[in-house]
């Protein structure tokens, strides 16, 4: 999608933690494949409403 985010790891334990800082882009859509979504699953809510602001038409397949 060409977002700007920048990722400081902080642990990787169980399940990695960290910083997250994001600055603003122009976005593009992008196509998530069924295939994809088992990986994402927890992300679909914020990556709909990045899909919703960028540009292009962004498929999420199932």
């Amino acid at each position: 999608m060409n977002a700007n985010i920048e990722v400081k790891k902080t642990s990787n334990e169980a399940e990695a933690y960290g910083d997250i800082i994001v600055h603003s882009s122009n976005l593009h859509a992008v196509e998530i494949t069924s295939k994809e979504i088992p990986n994402v699953i927890d992300e679909l809510p914020i990556l709909t409403l990045a899909a919703s602001l960028a540009k292009g038409r962004t498929i999420i397949s199932k």
